[in-house]
């Protein structure tokens, strides 16, 4: 399990640099965030990079050597990972939300892909952030099942 963790860890974290960074319309407009933030746009760019990289990077390591606390710890930021892409995309889309945010949604992705219909006047996730969602529940899935293995794994010492 450890080695399908770490490789879908992979897989999320060369996904995600990929959309943030490269511009693949329709899959994703980065030509449009450019122009929406401006000045701003790199520094936008580079803190949200090293915010979604680092627990991605520090689960890898963590799983590779193995160490049961800082794993855990790693859990529970991609976790945070996960929650973050729940409230910026899943609750909006189910729910609704403001105005202005409506529109925020409108200039930054109304030209990209979208696998998913839409509900009244309800953003509607972009394709691209729909294949991170599910790319960080399964990296999440694993995690946990990969904790859990090694749990089985030490007590089988134990008590040997």
């Amino acid at each position: 399990m450890k080695k399908i963790t770490v490789s879908l860890l992979f897989v999320g974290l060369i996904y995600f640099l990929l959309i943030t960074w490269v511009n693949l319309f329709p899959w994703n407009d980065t030509h449009v965030a450019k122009a929406f933030f401006g000045d701003d746009y790199y520094t936008q760019l580079v803190i949200g990079t090293i915010v979604t990289s680092l627990p991605i990077v520090l689960s890898v390591i963590s799983f590779l050597i193995q160490k049961r606390f800082m794993m855990m710890i790693c859990t529970v930021l991609m976790s945070g990972l996960l929650f973050l892409q729940i409230m910026s995309n899943w609750l909006p889309y189910i729910f609704g939300t403001t105005l202005d945010a409506q529109h925020l949604h409108e200039i930054l992705f109304s030209r990209t892909l979208s696998l998913l219909p839409s509900i009244s006047n309800h953003p509607v996730p972009d394709s691209a952030h729909t294949v991170l969602f599910l790319l960080y529940i399964c990296i999440l899935i694993t995690m946990i099942l990969s904790l859990r293995q090694q749990k089985v794994k030490m007590k089988m010492k134990k008590s040997a």
